[in-house]
């Protein structure tokens, strides 16, 4: 009686608010579709890739999935790319996308290339380029070889131009230098660059682009690596419009610290960083601690926002926006159930948190937030990783996240007092 006396308040406290679309949508195929890691809009559709299978010579074979949906998220087409026997397609590889001139959505990502005399003992990866139409045909495929093993984490649009960041080596792995590269829109290289301190291992995972065509890059460094594992801080990088370093800074602690990540301002006057750190701040937290900041155009910081409790939160992807606000998703532990539900946070200007969300699919699944876009009406469109049980067992799928300009699910969540309900409209492929 009292979830349906709820569920009677919640419809009429709907019934009074501007009308804004929300839903929760899980996606899913056989032999399996996996995170949506990566999503586009345009006014009229929603662009999405990332981790799927398919088979090939009746063996089930990873690669990239592209999903086209109208914003309700109807699907209006799936497509598999699908490499030849020797390439197989594996994780990472769908991680960045960007539309351009509303008819072409590029895609930075990997895969593994095989000896086949010796799988998987000997094997590459190759940075890759993916274009596709807005149908999801493969326009084109790049690889960009670089030292020998290559991997793209991120890219961005700029103009007729296309930068890739991630990280090369050789096959001895003497040293990872954080990797950069510029083409043009068919994929034809520019320029490569090698960015570090030519000491210790480097990585260039997420990017932006300044005025005048500058390139501000956050990853990670490598300081050292002790019988506890790698020790890590976070490293920030400039370069102009060649790719030339001119600016490099390392943010974090003596601990084990994560890459860090970049977004410039709208005016061009400061960045905005997210990060991970080994520290605690307050007695029963946990042992790390998710911050977003702003800092000067040096990197100092202004004001650091620490989202610390007793449970574990990661940033996947966070955004600016022409009011100064900030948003950001990833995923958080929210109960001692150890479960990871899907994150949403939004800032203001100045670093107060305004609200933050969590969602779920089904217990006792993972489900991540990796991207999402802002909509026409003011909500948000999240794309990750959720699940639901498929004969007795929790399959991983991907998962669309429709929210309001409040970040509710279900609207009026910032007015009354709602539990945590599971909204999982199931959408099989």
């Amino acid at each position: 009686m009292r979830s349906i006396q709820l569920l009677v308040i919640l419809l009429l406290l709907a019934s009074t608010l501007d009308a804004q679309t929300t839903y929760s949508k899980l996606y899913w195929t056989y032999p399996y579709v996996g995170g949506a890691k990566s999503i586009a809009i345009d006014d009229d559709n929603l662009y999405i890739v990332g981790k799927g299978a398919s088979y090939i010579d009746g063996i089930s074979t990873t690669n990239v999935y592209f999903m086209k949906l109208d914003h309700h998220g109807s699907t209006i087409s799936y497509n598999h790319l699908i490499g030849d026997g020797n390439y197989k397609f594996r994780d990472g590889f769908a991680s960045s996308s960007g539309l351009f001139n509303d008819s072409v959505l590029y895609v930075a990502g990997y895969y593994s290339e095989y000896d086949t005399l010796f799988p998987p003992w000997f094997s590459e990866h190759n940075g890759m380029l993916y274009a596709f139409n807005l149908d999801g045909d493969t326009l084109f495929t790049k690889k960009y070889i670089g030292d020998g093993n290559t991997e793209f984490y991120r890219l961005v649009l700029d103009n007729n131009t296309i930068i890739l960041g991630g990280d090369t080596h050789d096959t001895i792995v003497n040293l990872v230098p954080s990797y950069l590269i510029k083409v043009d829109v068919t994929g034809l290289l520019i320029w490569e660059a090698r960015l570090g301190d030519g000491i210790q291992n480097e990585s260039t995972y997420l990017l932006d682009v300044g005025p005048s065509g500058q390139i501000v890059s956050g990853g990670g460094i490598v300081t050292d690596i002790d019988m506890f594992g790698v020790i890590r801080n976070g490293k920030v990088y400039k370069t102009d419009i060649n790719g030339n370093m001119y600016f490099s800074k390392e943010i974090g602690t003596p601990g084990a610290d994560t890459e860090i990540e970049v977004k410039v301002s709208k005016n061009y006057q400061s960045y905005i960083v997210r990060q991970n750190l080994d520290t605690v701040i307050n007695e029963g937290d946990y042992e790390y601690v998710q911050y977003i900041g702003k800092t000067d155009t040096n990197f100092n910081f202004l004001w650091r926002t620490f989202l610390n409790d007793e449970y574990y939160k990661y940033i996947y992807t966070l955004r600016t926006f022409e009011d100064g606000s900030i948003v950001a998703v990833g995923g958080a532990v929210v109960d001692d159930t150890y479960d990871i539900h899907g994150y949403i946070v939004k800032l203001d200007s100045n670093g107060t948190v305004l609200w933050e969300r969590d969602y779920a699919t089904a217990p006792g699944g993972a489900n991540y937030l990796y991207d999402f876009q802002k909509m026409p009406d003011g909500g948000y469109i999240c794309s990750g990783l959720g699940g639901d049980s498929i004969d007795g067992g929790i399959e991983s799928m991907a998962w669309l996240l429709r929210l309001d300009s409040m970040g509710c699910l279900i609207p009026g969540c910032d007015e009354v007092s709602v539990p945590d309900i599971a909204v999982n409209s199931e959408t099989y492929l």
